[in-house]
């Protein structure tokens, strides 16, 4: 029986990070880490892991993904959405190990009336966007074989997310309000974990757009999960300025995924996504 290919996944304890590893030890050898294993900007310590583990694949699941945290703590977002993606990029290149690292619809502006390609100029509104679009830059001024999947509105098990908040909320208030003026494609993790698998034995580089079909505001996202859930709760639809967060989120986030479609890959619409989620996991 030959040997599994081996994978590292950064990030590993996070949320889409715990999720990689479940999904890609099927058909890999994986090599999980984490903050308390190493510093992912150490390019040294980083070097003497791919080199002892020789990995066909590196996966970063690793970011700071608060996106009103960022705000507070800019240094700390570009260093790790940021400086680090392109360390990674770099060792990987020096030791010709495929990478895959995730973006994120937060770099566009939103006010395009359709679709985001991959090809449009991103202009992100908040620290979250600009630290993730920093990192796409040294991503791909680095070389190498790498690939940037750009997701969206991600959630999944093993961890905090929108849809485990909301149904917490409609329980606990049996109201809730939910802005209805931004527009994105909600992306379960395991969907896109699979869509990734399915690149990266294609060796695809550049940038790609994965997200689960369909498209929806955060308020029907949330109105969805309550329906499904099967919870008596109101949920009121509000502005994004009445709710007044500190970042600027984009109006309009909806990812276009045509190219992937081209390429032979459809993946499901969100709301058959949300259903397995719910039914599964909450």
């Amino acid at each position: 029986m030959p040997a599994k290919k081996k994978i590292i996944i950064l990030g590993a304890e996070g949320m889409l990070g715990k999720a990689a590893c479940g999904l890609f030890s099927t058909h890999y050898d994986v090599f999980p880490f984490d903050m308390d294993d190493f510093d992912i900007r150490d390019d040294k310590e980083l070097r003497s892991r791919i080199s002892d583990i020789k990995p066909r694949l590196t996966l970063n699941c690793a970011a700071y993904t608060n996106v009103d945290g960022c705000e507070k703590n800019r240094d700390l977002a570009f260093e790790v959405n940021g400086f680090a993606p392109g360390v990674i990029a770099s060792v990987c290149r020096e030791f010709s190990v495929y990478f895959i690292h995730f973006g994120t619809d937060y770099i566009f502006s939103g006010e395009k009336s359709s679709e985001y390609t991959e090809e449009d100029e991103p202009e992100p509104l908040s620290v979250y966007g600009r630290s993730k679009l920093e990192g796409e830059k040294r991503v791909l001024s680095a070389g190498g074989n790498s690939l940037i999947a750009r997701t969206s509105w991600l959630y999944g098990p093993f961890g905090k997310n929108f849809i485990a908040s909301i149904i917490e909320a409609a329980k606990e208030k049996g109201e809730i309000s939910v802005v209805n003026d931004q527009v994105g494609r909600p992306t379960f993790t395991y969907d896109l974990l699979k869509c990734v698998e399915w690149l990266a034995d294609k060796k695809v580089t550049g940038v790609i757009h994965a997200c689960n079909s369909g498209r929806c505001s955060w308020f029907d996202f949330a109105s969805a999960a309550i329906r499904f859930k099967g919870i008596a709760a109101n949920v009121r639809a509000i502005t994004s300025e009445k709710l007044n967060r500190p970042a600027k989120r984009p109006k309009n986030s909806v990812l276009s995924i045509t190219k992937l479609a081209s390429m032979g890959y459809r993946i499901r619409p969100w709301e058959d996504a949300l259903k397995e989620y719910i039914k599964k996991y909450l």
